[in-house]
């Protein structure tokens, strides 16, 4: 944890220097951190140490406004819509949003990360932040029946279509958690 304030501390710092000297060419921020990342494989992490590395790296189709309110923002995702019944989410995905090397972010790569962590051969202690979609806990435990499908669909470059098992009026906060990134 405190490795983690610290790291946050550091990035105030950065963009408050970076702020004050806009004219800087090559900007560099030093981020000294008190232990590496066991691994920067974003569905596998387990402990505080990667979490710096991962938020700075990534981001999710929601993310937190660390800086002021520390509330729910947009991140990949451009916009949400709910079903009624909270049972349905579609995430659009923003046109601008690209890997870092410069390759468009696709639907389906969440719903391609999102099945790898729910792989039976995932050894991630987060899965079960996926549960809650239809089938996922199924398909995760190798008990999903036959022509049964994980509730989660790409329907476009840019639409990605959650069902969940149940209502959960505010499922998007899950998406802000680094291994669904």
């Amino acid at each position: 944890m405190r490795a983690l304030l610290s790291f946050a501390i550091l990035l105030c710092l950065g963009q408050t220097m970076s702020q004050a000297q806009p004219t800087l060419k090559n900007k560099i921020l030093n981020v000294r951190v008190t232990s590496a990342p066991v691994s920067l494989d974003w569905n596998g992490q387990a402990t505080l140490a990667e979490a710096p590395y991962v938020l700075n790296l990534q981001e999710g189709l929601f993310t937190y406004e660390y800086y002021n309110t520390q509330k729910l923002v947009h991140g990949v995702a451009q916009e949400v819509r709910k079903s009624k019944d909270f049972k349905e989410y579609t995430f659009k995905i923003r046109e601008d949003a690209r890997w870092s090397d410069g390759r468009q972010v696709y639907a389906q790569d969440f719903v391609d990360s999102w099945m790898r962590l729910l792989s039976p051969q995932s050894t991630s202690i987060y899965v079960y932040y996926l549960f809650d979609i239809e089938n996922a806990k199924e398909f995760n435990t190798n008990t999903l029946g036959a022509g049964k499908a994980v509730g989660m669909k790409a329907v476009d470059d840019r639409t990605l279509v959650v069902k969940l098992r149940r209502s959960v009026p505010n499922w998007e906060v899950n998406t802000a958690f680094w291994p669904l990134f």
